[in-house]
């Protein structure tokens, strides 16, 4: 461990060259709200959802880093499929245990966001930034993540749907991808009509309860539009996975 000193010094000079990596924040919806009245019930969201993203890295850990907070994960990767690998497994496993769940009070719906941009990760930091954040047995700081894109999906993913992938500009144009929406199922029409059907369902089952749950009725009715369009639009571009990888496609009418 570095040696403790009166001032905190840190020398950002002595930082690596920051890469330029694809980050994904997904978040459980009104997770906030749910730690205020129940703990208990925030704690069935939350530890489902790290024990699902857990099971994720450990079958998709190949070019991507996991970066667990609360009631939500950042996901890295400087691989765009690798990315959608882990987007797709993490949406898809979670998607069908929501439409399983009969009570809808023991449901939960996360979404998300995608941006590009430097990144810098704290297991990069060196002892000449900081001895003590840079020890070599150092585990707090491979918990640090820093980077614009890290602040773009953030702040993008309160415009995602339900079960939905926002992408910020930043990914469209360096990911090859296009449309305001990431769609990550893959040819599954019938089990995307259930999954739309099944949030519209717990949208109007919040609805019944909007005062002792502390929703907005406003952002109900967005909600409940916002997965029509998402995942109903005709024409709307889909991302779909593959055996080689991932091809961009049309949705036919």
């Amino acid at each position: 461990m570095g040696k403790k000193n009166d001032d905190i010094f840190f020398d950002s000079k002595k930082l690596p060259e920051p890469k330029a990596e694809f980050v994904c924040w997904i978040d459980i919806m009104g997770s906030q709200a749910t730690m205020t009245t129940v703990i208990n019930r925030a704690a069935n969201f939350i530890f489902k959802f790290h024990a699902c993203v857990l099971e994720c890295r450990d079958t998709n850990n190949i070019d991507v880093t996991y970066y667990p907070v609360m009631d939500g994960v950042y996901i890295t990767s400087a691989n765009i499929e690798a990315l959608q690998t882990a987007i797709n497994t993490i949406f898809k496993r979670l998607a069908t245990i929501f439409a399983k769940e009969y009570n809808l009070d023991h449901s939960f719906i996360i979404r998300g966001a995608i941006a590009f941009g430097p990144v810098i990760h704290g297991r990069d930091i060196s002892v000449d930034c900081n001895s003590y954040l840079g020890s070599a047995d150092s585990n707090y700081k491979k918990q640090l993540l820093l980077g614009m894109p890290i602040s773009q999906c953030y702040n993008g993913e309160r415009d995602a749907p339900p079960f939905g992938v926002y992408m910020h500009d930043s990914a469209i144009a360096f990911g090859k991808l296009s449309g305001r929406f990431y769609r990550w199922w893959n040819n599954d029409e019938e089990f995307i009509k259930k999954l739309e059907k099944g949030i519209v369902k717990y949208f109007e089952h919040c609805q019944n309860r909007i005062h002792s749950l502390g929703m907005d009725k406003d952002k109900i009715e967005k909600y409940k539009a916002l997965s029509k369009e998402y995942f109903t639009l005709s024409n709307a571009p889909t991302y779909r996975a593959h055996p080689h990888g991932f091809e961009a496609g049309v949705k036919q009418a």
